[in-house]
């Protein structure tokens, strides 16, 4: 009977606020200058209601605390301050919502649908933790703030780098305040000094390489480095990374540059890829803390540091010499493929010459094309064919092998019925499409040693045979049939598959017409627009030509040109200039495609 009587009133009790009427704190929010006041509400309809109401409350508690920006904190000193504060302000509450265990539960009120907690925080609780958490990261600022001074006077500036920038992260919770401390007998605020040491720890840099420019090949490397020197303050810098690019030209060099005990680093420059005369390689320091700060509250700052950072000068001059290749086909190959070819090389610096004696390198090129099977689809049956091409190139002063570039049985299909010739066609355009990707990289990075003597493979004689006895018949004469040359031109891709090429120049009085052709090898018409101040002609002396008029196709006009260039039908492009011996560069581009062509004689 007494166990009955218990459950009854536990029963009252548990359900007492049930149908009672809604307290003051949930009809108005009460007001108390000793604490912070959260309210919260869930309805009972949602999963886990109670601790949901509970985080609504401890949101609506956090709100209420204002954060102050004293006028000589870290925040201050930031660029974007102002998009900050409203950043770490909330960040701010969000810790102390995380971290402060004192929040009190006050009461509690529920009915049919809903739950409402009040909970509070003592002010005086709340500021003595703040005040718990100011000395903590003071003493973790200057802890890394010693460190980073130490690693710079030793010379490690990566080391002292990330101290600094380690200590500003320690910072972050409390950089709205002042965060003051004593050393050696001074006050100073941690957050300003970290912030002052972060923004000079490259100042004073200097990276200076052993010589200014040096004489390179095409294709070659260059035998011995480079000696680069990184001190500040005349104090060698150890353990610095460092970064190195062709800002012009372009080649391979060696990798992962970090400066040794004496800050120095050897730079090999392994292979050059560009045509360019002079060439200019940038060194400068590492750029990944920047980029590991970059979207953080210290992002404007390193980002100002970062361009302002010290930078070493490399020039190569190329010295004019030029591969020159020997190029053979096998018999039954497609022109068109041998054409493409063709036309890499001499846009990668080979000349293509027919003489063994005198072939640096020579090309062996091959293609094959095959008819596969019929499938069906659901428009129509179509038909597949497999086509492939074979590029070898060897070295004839060591006869070592360079490239062996390969395409095998790459797929095209057309409808049932298309010609073999439309078939090998398509498929020509797809190889073609895939060399000018890949091949032309490939050559790019290729290396050719021009030492030693050139190979040529010995022929034995054929015997000459012993003449038979004179036959008075007179002799059937034969006409004599002469192989016209394979013209070659300079020609260059101005986008993917689309070349420009030079045909040659004609002089009317005192105006010069320089002929090209637009070739689409692509099998989608392309549309080509030009504007003439987009163009640049430079003569033989240097000089930048002004463009008198342009014609391309049919249209012709002094600003700009437009046509549609259709695949495999080349389309006459003419440029008009003053009259002129020849162009040392003509340059064409807009926004979708640029190529350079030189030496238009």
């Amino acid at each position: 009977m007494k166990r009955i009587i218990l459950l009854f009133l536990l029963s009252v009790i548990a359900l007492s606020g049930f149908g009672q009427e809604r307290p003051d704190w949930v009809k108005s929010r009460p007001v108390n200058t000793l604490f912070y006041i959260g309210i919260g509400r869930a309805l009972k309809s949602e999963a886990n209601y109670q601790q949901q109401a509970k985080q609504n409350a401890l949101s609506d508690l956090v709100s209420e605390i204002r954060v102050e920006v004293s006028g000589n904190s870290l925040l201050q000193q930031l660029d974007n301050g102002q998009e900050v504060k409203s950043v770490f302000e909330e960040n701010i509450r969000l810790q102390a919502k995380q971290d402060i265990e004192r929040f009190q539960l006050v009461d509690s009120w529920e009915n049919d649908t809903e739950y409402w907690v009040y909970y509070e925080l003592n002010k005086f609780d709340y500021e003595e933790y703040m005040e718990k958490r100011r000395q903590q990261v003071i003493r973790q600022g200057f802890d890394c703030w010693w460190k980073g001074r130490e690693a710079l006077q030793n010379g490690d500036l990566t080391l002292a780098a990330e101290m600094f920038m380690k200590g500003l992260d320690a910072l972050q919770p409390c950089i709205n305040e002042e965060l003051i401390c004593e050393y050696e007998g001074k006050k100073i605020d941690i957050g300003n000094e970290l912030y002052a040491s972060m923004k000079g720890v490259f100042n004073g840099i200097s990276i200076v390489p052993s010589v200014s420019s040096v004489k390179g090949r095409a294709f070659q490397g260059i035998s011995e480095p480079v000696i680069i020197r990184v001190s500040r303050e005349n104090v060698p810098l150890r353990n610095l990374k460092l970064e190195y690019k062709f800002a012009s030209g372009a080649g391979r060099l060696s990798e992962n540059p970090i400066t040794d005990e004496r800050g120095e680093v050897r730079l090999y420059v392994q292979n050059i890829s560009s045509k360019l005369a002079r060439q200019e390689i940038h060194i400068f320091v590492n750029q990944a803390l920047f980029r590991k700060y970059k979207d953080t509250v210290y992002g404007g700052m390193l980002q100002h540091v970062s361009e302002n950072l010290p930078m070493g000068v490399i020039y190569i001059d190329l010295e004019k010499t030029a591969v020159n290749a020997l190029l053979k086909t096998k018999t039954g190959s497609n022109e068109n493929i041998v054409r493409a070819v063709r036309s890499l090389l001499t846009n990668n610096y080979f000349n293509i010459v027919t003489d063994p004696a005198v072939a640096d390198v020579t090309v062996e090129v091959s293609s094959t094309f095959r008819k596969g099977g019929d499938a069906q689809g659901e428009m129509y049956d179509f038909t597949e064919y497999f086509s492939g091409v074979t590029v070898n190139i060897v070295n004839n002063h060591n006869r070592s092998a360079l490239l062996d570039y390969n395409i095998e049985d790459l797929k095209t299909v057309v409808p049932k019925g298309t010609s073999a010739a439309n078939a090998q066609a398509s498929a020509t355009r797809e190889l073609i499409k895939n060399l000018n990707r890949q091949l032309a990289l490939a050559l790019k990075n290729m290396e050719v040693q021009l030492e030693g003597e050139i190979y040529v493979e010995k022929t034995t004689p054929t015997p000459t045979p012993t003449p038979p006895d004179p036959v008075r018949e007179r002799p059937e004469r034969k006409p004599i049939v002469v192989t016209a040359p394979v013209p070659t031109y300079i020609e260059g891709e101005f986008a993917e598959g689309i070349f420009i090429r030079y045909i040659g120049k004609k002089d009317y009085g005192n105006k010069s017409v320089f002929e090209f052709q637009v070739i689409n090898r692509t099998p989608e018409d392309y549309v080509l627009e030009l504007f003439q101040n987009s163009q640049m002609m430079i003569n033989e002396k240097g000089e930048e030509l002004k463009i008198e008029s342009m014609k391309l196709g049919s249209d012709e006009s002094a600003w700009n040109v437009r046509a549609m260039i259709l695949p495999d039908v080349p389309t006459q492009l003419n440029i008009y200039l003053t009259k002129t011996l020849l162009l040392k560069l003509a340059q064409f581009s807009n926004n979708k495609g640029m190529v350079k062509l030189r030496d238009l004689k």
